[in-house]
């Protein structure tokens, strides 16, 4: 009887591990909770155009470009570093963001669930050298919690 007690209690263990393991697992496991990509088509005009997207991974969103303080980080792109390059206008997402109600913050935000694209234009200043360089600082939430603010940057150079 001690040895199946034993092998009950082992067993019991192992459930109990797994139980409080795939919780974490589930929010933070798998990798990052956006995916982000960049392309960039160069107009004959001497002007052109990089096109960022993000894909947030099912159950998770991206915030908003524009958040009132004392909330989660917005996300912002920036294209400071940029060479023989220079942004002109605004970025441009390629759908509005939900607005809603957030009870983990307490206040009315806005982020995407499904994938966005944001458009820059941009001015060619050098050709020989030309390299567009963006920074993209954000964080993804789901319904339980959220990553720490993450930066990824993306370089696409051409001549």
């Amino acid at each position: 009887m001690n040895d199946m007690k034993r092998r009950l209690y082992f067993l019991l263990m192992i459930c109990g591990l797994l139980l409080t393991a795939m919780p974490g697992h589930a929010q933070f496991g798998g990798g990052p909770k956006v995916k982000w990509t960049m392309t960039v088509e160069l107009q004959p005009d001497g002007y052109g155009v990089a096109t960022l997207k993000a894909v947030p991974v099912k159950g998770w969103h991206l915030y908003g470009t524009d958040l009132p303080d004392g909330g989660p980080k917005p996300t912002t792109i920036d294209f400071g570093e940029s060479v023989g390059v220079v942004a002109e206008g605004e970025l441009i997402p390629s759908v509005e963001p939900t607005s809603v109600e957030d009870p983990m913050f307490e206040m009315t935000i806005n982020w995407w669930e499904r994938p966005v694209s944001f458009t820059q234009r941009f001015k060619i200043t050098d050709c020989d050298n030309a390299k567009v360089m963006a920074s993209i600082t954000f964080m993804a939430c789901n319904d339980v919690t959220c990553t720490p603010p993450s930066t990824v940057k993306l370089t696409q150079s051409f001549k």
